[in-house]
């Protein structure tokens, strides 16, 4: 969404990603600081939130409150869980290139670790059923990742015919505003192309 909303401007749309993921850790931050209250030593409360059974769990007078605690965790949880999911994917889906070249892996270990090719830890020797369950995952995820990465690149591609329309109007003006700024704006710009209608 964070891309469309940047009218498909790679280095905008990663500087705004950027941005949502810093200013969210820092909300965190703030919450956890002074809203949370220390944590219980067991887990009840963790198990008492996704059963929905609050007494019997020994929190005592803290019974009232606790959910209210978990309420917060929660929500910081998953929402750094999605901050964390969305750049990996990133850095992954960058990185994929140079998962491509034969023998990086040593090349990695020899600028990270300064070891050389012959002092390098070698692989593990697996049994013949651990090969054939990575072999089996392999044969499951590569096709799946190969899949997201060509609908990552198809929309990178696809940008142009998608929403630069040739329109007459759209192409006398200068370049365009980011699109809150165009809705914002949608009263005073008057534009005949359908996109140009629809901000």
């Amino acid at each position: 969404m964070q891309w469309f909303l940047e009218l498909w401007d790679t280095s905008h749309a990663v500087l705004g990603l950027i941005t949502i993921v810093a200013i969210q850790r820092a909300i965190h931050k703030v919450l956890i600081s002074v809203f949370l209250s220390r944590e219980f030593k067991h887990d009840e409360t963790n198990r008492a939130w996704w059963t929905g059974k609050w007494y019997g769990r020994g929190l005592g007078a803290h019974v009232l409150s606790q959910p209210a605690r978990e309420f917060i965790v929660k929500i910081i949880e998953l929402s750094l869980w999605s901050s964390d999911f969305l750049i990996g994917h990133f850095i992954l889906f960058m990185l994929t290139p140079a998962l491509l070249i034969p023998y990086v892996d040593r090349l990695h270990s020899i600028l990270l670790f300064w070891l050389r090719p012959s002092k390098q830890i070698h692989a593990p020797i697996f049994n013949i059923k651990v090969r054939r369950q990575r072999r089996t995952i392999i044969i499951k995820y590569v096709p799946l990742f190969f899949i997201v990465i060509t609908i990552f690149v198809a929309l990178i591609a696809a940008r142009e015919s998608l929403f630069f329309l040739g329109c007459h109007d759209c192409e006398s003006l200068p370049p365009p505003p980011p699109l809150s700024l165009a809705v914002v704006l949608k009263d005073t710009i008057r534009l005949h192309c359908s996109l140009c209608n629809q901000l």
